[in-house]
């Protein structure tokens, strides 16, 4: 709402740091197999990457979220994957040798692939 804009946007760099770290654990709860509130993960993430864009771990943990998340959602499944390859390239900049980034790096290549591949080859059919 505007008045929670407003109040995010008048926040001190300090106010701003916390509120990014707050939201990015609040996602890791979120992502917990207890809970497994996957869209609530990816929300609470992308506060936290508004809030301070250099937050890694919120683009890692929305990655994560939204690799599990397009398995439970009909439409944007492309949208999605590529959201996370995008932010998971972002964490990579951040941390470059870390290999549970590597790793959810090739997985969402490989998952997009494999949901593209049949969108792919029904779009080359020829024409009868």
């Amino acid at each position: 709402d505007d008045d929670g804009l407003k109040a995010f946007e008048q926040q001190t760099p300090e106010g701003r740091e916390l509120l990014s770290i707050l939201a990015a654990n609040a996602a890791q709860m979120y992502l917990d197999p207890s809970i497994r509130q996957l869209s609530k993960a990816i929300q609470r993430c992308s506060l936290a990457i508004d809030a301070n864009p250099s937050n890694a771990k919120a683009y890692f943990r929305r990655a994560t979220a939204a690799f599990d998340y397009v398995d439970h959602v009909v439409k944007g499944t492309d949208a999605i994957l590529a959201q996370a390859q995008r932010d998971i390239r972002k964490f990579l900049q951040m941390d470059q040798e870390n290999a549970a980034g590597k790793a959810l790096q090739e997985r969402l290549a490989r998952k997009r692939q494999a949901l593209l591949g049949p969108i792919m080859r029904e779009t080359e059919k020829p024409d009868p």
